[in-house]
């Protein structure tokens, strides 16, 4: 279809007649659009909610009120800027589609959720007809001399007398959301709204200390969900420990949704008396959306040692350890990694051998004897790789998931054999070299649940492709923390 004075359709819709309303031209042609993942969802399910801006016009526009979102946990995603766009078919028609916004929203109540309109303030711009209908260059190529107009309008420096401009505002079409409670059946005494899909482990970081001494207690939970609402777990800590407020630290990804990582709870902790201390067994609960049920979680009790001290009382810390925080916030901030799911119980191997201070030292010693009886079998001194999963990259976007896992199991644990000089891949034997070398608890708990997800991808009948970029970045960043932890050692 094309307007009077043959002005071709591919361009009509910048250009105004002298008997068109500017206000009338901009429906149907320039609209918000707001979509949202699901109508239907539990209190602290995520909900992702995306904001566009489509466009047949020539404007200039500015995001002026975005929803405030009452009611919910609130997760920003990253959006392109105004300079970037994609194209879209809506009802038929081709649009240019901005994105406004795109958010997570996790509601903490249940009922009807209103989503407030976002507005879009407009400056539009229009060719009037009777300008184009005068010039000698528009007949000769119309859409090459409007494309040159519309260009002189972005460099200010379009005839005045050829523009129209016209200020709107509009606004996005409301949506409800209906939120549904946690079901009362079946609900677990100690659930305090976690949902998702979740692990729990925990570490001491010594199983021996004396009454001048602080321990430490790492509680790790992991998985995906509103992960930024989990709270610290009720610890049950035996008479005769006294126990500090928790240093709370993540490693979390809000690319996903839900969002996914571990979150850690570290408890300093001392005694005033000598003796034999068992922290009992720790619960997490949790509501399932993928099961719909409820979920629980426990870790293993755990006993610390205290022996008694020479007076001299080490001052209690309460806070995270300065340059392995600076570290970790360097390394994790800005790293695009996806937290896999976590759908097997994390590997408790790592936290067995802690349970007795003698099964320790009896691990180390068979461990030295076993490194004495294969000294000769060991291979000559090679230098350490800069990225020890190198094959497994390569594997990763070809297509075989079974093949990937495979490899990067191999990989990571040949890295962790060599690192860690074992004579062979021991898990038991792993956690005693992992404490002799230096490395954090953090770290250990993270290798524990990479090396439990490979597992389960290898040995469950199909394995998931869509979580191969995931653990390899996972694999990849545990790498990384073991080779700054154990640098200098």
């Amino acid at each position: 279809m094309a307007l009077s004075g043959n002005i071709p359709s591919s361009v009509a819709n910048y250009v105004i007649r002298g008997n068109e309303n500017a206000a009338d031209k901009v429906k149907g042609h320039l609209f918000v659009q707001v979509t949202a993942d699901k109508k239907t969802c539990m209190v602290g399910e995520p909900i992702l909610l995306t904001y566009k801006l489509c466009t047949q016009l020539k404007s200039l526009s500015t995001l002026v009120k975005s929803p405030s979102f009452n009611g919910c946990s609130v997760v920003d995603m990253p959006t392109e800027d105004f300079a970037h766009y994609g194209y879209e078919t809506i009802n038929g028609q081709l649009y240019n589609v901005f994105q406004l916004r795109k958010v997570q929203l996790y509601p903490l109540q249940a009922g009807d959720l209103a989503i407030e309109a976002a507005m879009v303030d407009n400056k539009l711009h229009f060719i009037k007809e009777n300008y184009l209908l005068a010039q000698d260059g528009f007949r000769y190529n119309p859409e090459l001399f409007v494309k040159d107009i519309l260009e002189s309008i972005d460099k200010g420096t379009a005839p005045k007398d050829a523009i129209l401009t016209h200020q709107i505002a509009i606004n996005s079409p409301a949506i409800s959301i209906t939120v549904k409670d946690y079901p009362a059946a079946d609900r677990p005494a100690d659930f305090t709204g976690a949902t998702g899909q979740f692990n729990i482990a925990a570490a001491l970081s010594q199983l021996k200390i004396s009454t001048d001494e602080v321990g430490k207690l790492t509680v790790a939970l992991t998985g995906k969900g509103n992960m930024m609402l989990l709270t610290p777990p009720d610890i049950q800590w035996p008479q005769g420990l006294e126990a500090f407020e928790p240093t709370v630290t993540e490693r979390v990804s809000h690319t996903t949704t839900p969002i996914s990582g571990t979150k850690f709870f570290e408890y300093r902790f001392s005694a005033t008396k000598p003796g034999s201390y068992t922290i009992p067994a720790i619960n997490l609960s949790w509501f399932d959306t993928q099961k719909r049920n409820y979920q629980t979680s426990h870790t293993p009790a755990l006993t610390v040692n205290v022996t008694q001290g020479n007076g001299k009382q080490a001052a209690p810390v309460t806070g995270p350890e300065p340059e392995k925080e600076k570290f970790f916030n360097r390394l994790f901030a800005n790293r695009w990694w996806v937290a896999g799911p976590v759908i097997g119980l994390i590997l408790l191997g790592l936290i067995v051998w802690m349970r007795s201070e003698t099964k320790k030292d009896k691990k180390a010693k068979a461990l030295a004897a076993q490194e004495r009886a294969n000294a000769t079998e060991l291979p000559s001194p090679i230098v350490e790789p800069a990225n020890p999963l190198d094959n497994a990259a390569d594997l990763l976007h070809q297509g075989d998931s079974h093949l990937f896992y495979t490899q990067l199991s191999n990989d990571l644990k040949n890295y962790l054999t060599y690192k860690m000089q074992l004579p062979v891949f021991n898990k038991g034997t792993l956690a005693v070299a992992l404490d002799k070398r230096g490395v954090s608890t953090e770290t250990a708990i993270e290798l524990s649940a990479v090396l439990e997800a490979l597992e389960w991808q290898l040995y469950t009948p199909v394995s998931d492709a869509t979580q191969m970029e995931a653990l390899y970045h996972r694999s990849l960043s545990v790498v990384e923390s073991i080779k700054y932890e154990t640098k200098d050692r």
